[in-house]
Parts: C-alpha cells; sequence; structure tokens
C-alpha cells in the first residue's frame, strides 16, 4: 500500500541519517526477519524517531502511520514535513 511505501521511506531516511535504525537488532544483538517484524509493528512514531538526529522527521512519522491501509496520503503536507 501507499501507506507501506511511505512508512519504509521514513525507515529509510532515518538509517541515511542515523545509521541503523532502533529496531535492526533485538537484545542479543542478532537480527532476524520476524524479530524485525515484531519489533517494527510494536514501536511508535515516538520510539522510532527518539535519537536526537531523527526528531525531525517525528511529524512525517506520525502522519504516515495515522493513514489507513487505502486512504490516499495527503503528499503535499508529507513533502512540509520532510
Amino acid at each position: 500500500s501507499r501507506r507501506d511505501d511511505l512508512i519504509s521511506l521514513g525507515y529509510f531516511l532515518i538509517y541515511l541519517v542515523n545509521g541503523i535504525p532502533p529496531f535492526f537488532f533485538n537484545r542479543e544483538g542478532e537480527s532476524s526477519q520476524e524479530i524485525l517484524r515484531q519489533q517494527k509493528l510494536s514501536m511508535t512514531p515516538e520510539q522510532i524517531c527518539e535519537n536526537h538526529s531523527c526528531k525531525f522527521f517525528l511529524p512525517f512519522m506520525k502522519e504516515v502511520y495515522s493513514y489507513k491501509f487505502t486512504e490516499k496520503p495527503n503528499y503535499n503536507k508529507l513533502m512540509f514535513y520532510l
């Protein structure tokens, strides 16, 4: 969906600024697809953007997370946030 694509874009932008996103490693420092999936689904935009260098992505991530699966995004508003 467009929502999922925008969430992925947000993760990518955070990765470019911050390096590894907060959900990338589990507690033992190992990565696995199931653990990543669970962590991504359980994190809020505030937790994803908790690093100081990523705080300016918080409005974008909040807006994207607020969309429903089939909802058309307000691209002008999202561009403003970036």
